[in-house]
């Protein structure tokens, strides 16, 4: 009798992102915590006139970290994906979300720098946000969150999830993951 273990593709993801992520952190020290996240397509697009935006909660107050767009794009090949887009100028394409392409190896991801200290982070979520708001508190319209633990010496981790969907064993409500990497001085060295 074979034994088999099914893992889901954005969780073999970000397993070797984290570890990547480890292997790298020592390369640069600019200071301020890098932020990587895998969303898969379930993340709802962004409708015009909203754009979301992620927070950390850090010593009990939410504390803006980005604010992007969710936009659908197709590939070259014809397979759908999600473009991840900074909301502010220079409106850079922050990634894609997860998909496997035409050759079936995954691909996506998304990546940006932030200058805040989030070492004292215990959880991100992400926000449903009007454009042309001045109002820096986040709306009540949360699309997903995680609890940040500890994953590995420098890094904190968190398995996005959506708070809309209720579920016992929380299956099918899994967005995707964020990591952060922090630097500077509070990073602990191998």
């Amino acid at each position: 009798m074979v034994a088999t273990m099914t893992l889901s593709a954005h969780k073999i993801r970000s397993a070797i992102l984290s570890l990547c992520l480890v292997m790298l952190a020592g390369c640069a020290d600019y200071g301020g915590t890098e932020v990587y996240m895998t969303l898969n397509a379930g993340i709802l697009s962004s409708v015009d006139g909203e754009h979301f935006e992620l927070f950390a909660s850090v010593n009990g107050s939410a504390v803006s970290l980005k604010r992007f767009t969710v936009r659908n794009a197709p590939s070259s090949e014809g397979l759908a994906v999600k473009a991840i887009l900074d909301f502010d100028p220079p409106y850079a394409e922050l990634g894609v979300t997860d998909s496997l392409d035409t050759n079936g190896l995954l691909q996506g991801g998304v990546f940006f720098r932030t200058a805040v200290d989030l070492t004292s982070a215990t959880d991100v979520f992400a926000t449903v946000e009007l454009d042309g708001e001045s109002d820096p508190a986040p709306s009540q319209e949360v699309i997903f969150r995680g609890q940040l633990s500890a994953s590995t010496r420098g890094t904190r981790s968190a398995i996005l999830i959506d708070p809309t969907v209720s579920s016992v064993r929380r299956t099918n409500t899994e967005l995707g993951t964020l990591t952060l990497v922090f630097q500077g001085g509070d990073r602990v060295g191998f």
